[in-house]
């Protein structure tokens, strides 16, 4: 359930609109700017300049990375969890995986350029969130994309790339017989908890990262527009990573050992952020 207000509007049809809770409920916050972020702390936050200039930095460097427009603006929420974002967006009630009170997290209300954070430890430097908001929604390609351009650049849950690549592959020993394929369809046989999304996000990561090192940036650009749903992604997989078009088992053989490589690989292109 979701609390909004009712305004007396003049012009409007019935002399009424609904109005969202957020800018009233933070309508007392402190609030810091630095183009083209505005950021703005929950009771009890304190703001950390340092880390506001790196996201500012950082929104830049995706911009030129990926050749977008870099947003005009973005309101950033700073909280202590994710319980504190959703009740500032009149969500008094909302089921956390972890426990009310317990979980930490991020969000990416990309339609709105709002950026809301519930990690303390990485309070205004949210960056996998960050790169939602810069890409939006037009670069396609599913969680493998969506997801794994993200975690590629800024990892996810406080672990890089390669914290997440030795994640990856101490889920395929402990389920060596789930396949990207059912990762990517979302069709495991055991049902899905946060263990396949970790992995599948890995997986998006260590997808990212070997085209990038096949090709670079202009790879990576090329990418943009990928199919989301499963069959036609996996053959923009094969074709990318330099297999036959069909390949499955080709494309499953890179998915297990692409974790070890990676682990074991020099680093390559963008530093690894968390």
């Amino acid at each position: 359930m979701q609390r909004l207000y009712a305004v007396k509007t003049l012009g409007a049809p019935h002399g009424w609109l609904l109005s969202n809770a957020l800018p009233r409920l933070t309508a007392g916050w402190a609030t810091h700017v630095a183009e083209p972020v505005t950021f703005h702390y929950a009771p009890g936050q304190r703001s950390d300049t340092l880390r506001a200039r790196r996201t500012v930095q950082f929104i830049d460097s995706v911009s030129t990375m990926f050749g977008v427009v870099r947003p005009t603006h973005i309101d950033y929420y700073v909280t202590q969890s994710p319980d504190e974002y959703h009740r500032a967006l009149g969500l008094d009630f909302f089921v956390l995986p972890s426990g009310r009170g317990t979980a930490t997290g991020g969000n990416a209300m990309t339609q709105a350029n709002i950026l809301l954070s519930g990690d303390p430890a990485q309070g205004e430097a949210y960056l996998h969130e960050v790169v939602h908001l810069v890409l939006r929604d037009g670069f396609g390609g599913g969680a493998m994309l969506g997801e794994g351009i993200p975690t590629w650049l800024a990892g996810s849950k406080g672990r890089d790339k390669v914290a997440l690549a030795r994640v990856l592959a101490d889920y395929q020993r402990k389920r060596p017989g789930t396949t990207l394929r059912a990762l990517i369809s979302g069709e495991v046989s055991d049902g899905w908890t946060n263990a396949e999304t970790d992995a599948l996000y890995a997986s998006g990561a260590l997808y990212v990262e070997s085209v990038f090192r096949r090709g670079g940036l202009a790879a990576l650009r090329r990418l943009a527009g990928t199919p989301g749903d499963p069959p036609a992604l996996t053959r923009a997989m094969q074709r990318s990573l330099g297999l036959a078009d069909g390949d499955e088992a080709g494309l499953e053989r890179w998915w297990r050992v692409a974790p070890a490589l990676l682990v074991h690989a020099p680093p390559v292109g963008p530093p690894a952020r968390r």
